[in-house]
């Protein structure tokens, strides 16, 4: 079997047995469309713009396992078919990243990238255990997960 025909395995559709299983192809898609969640948390933090065609793919490709017409509802959709949009991805693995933060779970190379309002001042407040945010005057900082 050549290069060609495992490629060719993969985007061979499967036979519908209800509207999750669709195809195999585009089900892994849709659920994890082009691998959303590699790297998401860096590539994800940008203008709405830069991610709109990512989105209009995911909805397209749910449409199409679902045998939706073109304007029916996505949101719909994701919900009968129990899968996340980008920007949900995108919070779910950025909430991923500060539990493993916060559980010191991550290598010791991300210890510097974040910290709580407490280590930043003294003051007793009910946000102490919160992560601080600091101040970005740039949308490039603003867009980074460290500052």
């Amino acid at each position: 079997m050549s290069v060609y025909d495992s490629q060719e395995c993969v985007f061979t559709p499967l036979p519908y047995h209800n509207k999750k299983a669709g195809f195999g192809f585009a089900a892994d898609v849709a659920e994890n469309p082009l691998s959303f969640d590699y790297c998401i948390i860096i590539w994800g933090s940008t203008y709405k713009t830069n991610l709109r065609r990512l989105v209009y793919l995911q909805k397209r490709v749910i449409r199409i396992i679902s045998k939706s017409t073109f304007d029916s509802n996505s949101d719909l959709i994701f919900k009968e078919l129990e899968l996340l949009k980008l920007s949900d991805v995108r919070q779910l693995e950025l909430g991923k990243l500060m539990f493993s933060f916060n559980r010191f779970l991550l290598p010791s190379k991300f210890n510097n990238y974040f910290s709580l309002n407490k280590q930043v001042h003294s003051y007793a407040t009910r946000y102490a255990n919160d992560f601080h945010l600091p101040f970005c005057r740039t949308n490039l900082r603003k867009f980074s997960v460290s500052f």
